[in-house]
């Protein structure tokens, strides 16, 4: 972004056709609806947690109420103020109290990101004074890899900085200094560390010959960053009573208490993030390396990050800002080799073809694209394996969470306080109190009894059937979620502590999801026991499932539409050393009703069962309202917990065969 000549700078060499301007306006219109309807897909298929979009969702639709953007934090209500003060989302709190939805923001964060192709069109058509050229830098942004992860990867402050940035750096080549400043001013109010890239850029202009200009957008930056870092944030943080979340040395010991185990903890991951965000760009933006250092200051802490999380893979968010410097590195260095061929132009040297040049960085960035981002244009997105695609783990729509949406809205109001686990969250984010459990290394049992103490209902599931694929390679990196985030024992250890409870009983159950109410009257509680006793013999088996279990007996009965499931159990082998297993019952022909059986998931687990020991199983099922009056058949099976489709329950998970226990008569 060199000084330039008023008269080049305010003004196209050329005006904009109409073709263009409409191929323009359909291109962000098809890039925005792509990605607004891919973000939202996986929304709706709750495969997005709660720390992100469900945290930023609650904390808007708190500041809709009057409140400074609350969530509710491990002990009580925080606000964003306190962590990375957002303030943006108090200008997005109008737009969500008419659309009252985390999809909501989704949306928005996907056209905001789009619509930042414009102002980068606009630039590249003035220094480039080619409208092909312009759109192949407005493809180059549409397509770079970090910036679509940022975009599909919930939502967040730094994501809706990047094309904030791109506007304020058009302005800026117009010397329009007030309409930069409110675009910059926009930008800061996203994350506090938005600051540090804002004070290269003053740097980077005062250098460049705009002095008055970089010298009160470096110092605004800088201001800003300072203010928000060291007083807005203890300010919100003492005003919850949460001080030591705001303090300089918690939030550093965050995100870098570990940074001196940095060369042992997965460096070809983060070469890998490295190599996706910065080498599409180079093939032209070495010749601009001045915008890129922006792009460096802002990656490199999250390149280094190991604390508590590390934040450093290609798919997070902490890049977005990066890109803005380095689509401005791409221009710069069209621009110089333009100028270059015009220089020699004539001569024998005529310098290399810029427009060859900036078509390759387009190829490279769609070759990275293509290869690593879960968009139409991926041949994975089609096939979708695990965790691609259609996939249920990914943008795919499972009728069980259908059910989710259904179920949950017939059992929460909007003003219980709500405990739940980090799926589900996000679908209840518009409350004043909402708790997680966390995932199963991290279930404090004291942190649980104070979230309980505060809690109306609680909500788990026990065929929680979100898991990471590949979790346990180390390119799939740590952060949010959690490396080990999923698996069908997810919340059992939520599960356990609960029915341990008196003052809380489980009152409702469909297929593996679990309500627990607080203070539940005796009539309304379904009954969970298990009783062990042992054997000196080994019992007539009534059937063998693989090589681990044999049922002795099963009954089966339903009386005022719920279902009442007794069954015995004895182990055929010592399964101490392997993961548990799982019982499953169902009704034949009846979809998405599954029953699990919490005792032996729970109560008394596989993985504790003895040879000479006879297990019995006593629990309660209310029948689905909706089942219509007929003959069912019963069926049981056990299933693998470690298998990664064992939330689904079918041939993949399942040890031995499903068998026929009975048949129920539904009037």
């Amino acid at each position: 972004m060199k000084k330039a000549q008023p008269q080049i700078c305010l003004q196209l060499s050329s005006p904009l056709r109409p073709i263009h301007r409409w191929l323009l306006f359909l291109s962000v219109l098809l890039a925005g609806t792509l990605l607004a309807t891919l973000s939202v897909m996986r929304y709706r298929g709750y495969n997005v947690g709660m720390y992100d979009i469900g945290n930023m969702s609650q904390s808007i639709w708190s500041a809709t109420r009057g409140r400074p953007l609350l969530f509710t934090f491990r002990e009580g209500p925080l606000s964003r103020l306190a962590l990375h003060v957002e303030a943006i989302y108090f200008l997005i709190a109008p737009l969500y109290a008419l659309f009252p939805s985390p999809e909501t923001l989704l949306i928005f964060q996907a056209f905001l990101f789009a619509g930042g192709a414009v102002p980068l069109y606009v630039l590249a058509f003035r220094r480039l004074e080619s409208a092909n050229m312009a759109f192949l830098v407005m493809a180059i942004y549409l397509l770079y890899p970090a910036a679509l992860s940022a975009v599909l990867f919930d939502f967040h402050g730094d994501t809706l900085a990047m094309p904030l940035l791109c506007f304020a750096f058009e302005a800026l080549e117009r010397r329009a200094w007030r309409s930069s400043a409110l675009w910059l001013f926009l930008s800061l109010l996203c994350k506090f560390y938005v600051a540090a890239a804002v004070v290269v850029l003053g740097l980077i202009l005062y250098v460049k010959g705009e002095r008055r200009a970089g010298a009160l957008i470096g110092l605004a930056g800088g201001v800003w960053g300072l203010v928000a870092f060291f007083v807005i944030r203890p300010l919100f943080a003492g005003s919850f009573a949460f001080p030591a979340q705001a303090t300089t040395s918690s939030y550093l010991s965050f995100y870098f208490g570990r940074v001196n185990e940095f060369p042992f903890l997965e460096l070809e991951g983060r070469l890998l993030a490295f190599i996706v965000v910065f080498v599409p760009a180079l093939w032209l933006a070495w010749r601009a390396t001045t915008w890129m250092l922006p792009a460096f200051v802002v990656a490199f802490p999250a390149l280094i990050a190991v604390g508590e999380v590390s934040a450093y893979h290609y798919r997070f968010h902490h890049y977005a800002i990066a890109v803005p410097f380095l689509m401005l590195a791409i221009i710069e260095g069209a621009s110089k080799l333009r100028q270059d061929q015009i220089r020699f132009a004539g001569q024998s040297h005529r310098g290399r073809p810029w427009r060859g040049e900036l078509g390759m960085t387009l190829a490279i960035t769609a070759v990275f694209t293509v290869s690593l981002v879960d968009i139409p244009l991926n041949p994975f997105f089609w096939i979708s394996p695990p965790g691609w695609g259609f996939d249920e783990l990914a943008y795919g729509r499972s009728s069980r969470d259908i059910l989710k949406d259904e179920w949950l809205a017939e059992h929460v109001s909007s003003d219980s306080s709500v405990m739940t686990s980090m799926m589900l969250a996000p679908h209840l984010s518009n409350r004043e109190r909402l708790y997680m459990f966390g995932d199963s290394s991290r279930l404090l049992p004291d942190d649980v009894t104070q979230r309980l103490g505060d809690t109306d209902i609680a909500i788990v599931d026990a065929l929680y059937d979100y898991i990471a694929p590949g979790r346990e390679a180390k390119w799939q990196g740590g952060g949010h979620p959690n490396p080990d985030a999923g698996g069908v024992m997810h919340d059992i250890p939520a599960v356990a502590v609960l029915l341990a409870r008196t003052d809380f009983g489980l009152v409702e159950v469909r297929d593996g999801l679990l309500l627990f109410e607080k203070n539940a009257p005796s009539q309304a509680r379904l009954s969970q026991q298990v009783v062990v006793t042992m054997t000196a013999s080994q019992p007539v088996l009534r059937a063998r499932f693989g090589d681990a279990v044999g049922m002795v007996d099963a009954d089966v009965a339903l009386e005022n539409r719920r279902l009442c499931l007794d069954y015995s159990w004895v182990p055929l082998k010592s399964m101490a050393d392997q993961a548990p297993l799982f019982a499953v019952s169902r009704l034949e022909g009846v979809e998405d009703a599954r029953i699990v059986h919490l005792p032996t998931q729970v109560l008394y687990p596989t993985s504790s069962w003895e040879l000479g020991q006879l297990v019995f199983e006593m629990f309660e099922a209310p029948l689905p309202s909706q089942i219509p009056p007929g003959t069912y058949r019963v069926l049981v099976g056990w299933y693998n917990s470690a298998n990664l489709f064992s939330g689904r329950t079918d041939v993949r998970s399942r040890i031995g065969d499903e068998i026929m226990v009975t048949t129920v008569v539904v009037p």
